[in-house]
């Protein structure tokens, strides 16, 4: 009973978690003035160019836009299974 009452409050820090992360994404890109297609075609981008050259987890892939300072910061997380060796050697 206990194991259920912790799983149950771990997954509501998550979700909380996870709504702020969209809210602040949210605001940022209003901000910025950039339009979730605009976000998402330069995230498609960004992983085509990424996979010329590794070969990625395309379900595990995170993007994020966020502010520091005066600054817009991309953070990108991509999960890496192998490197393209042909790529290399061109």
């Amino acid at each position: 009973m206990i194991d259920l009452l912790r799983w149950a409050l771990q997954r509501q820090e998550r979700s909380k978690d996870a709504a702020r992360q969209r809210l602040q994404l949210i605001l940022v890109m209003d901000r910025v003035g950039l339009a979730k297609e605009h976000m998402e075609a330069m995230k498609a981008d960004i992983i085509r160019a990424v996979s010329k050259y590794m070969v990625v987890d395309h379900e595990s892939i995170e993007m994020d836009m966020k502010r520091s300072g005066d600054s817009l910061v991309l953070v990108s997380n991509i999960q890496v299974k192998d490197i393209i060796r042909a790529a290399i050697t061109e």
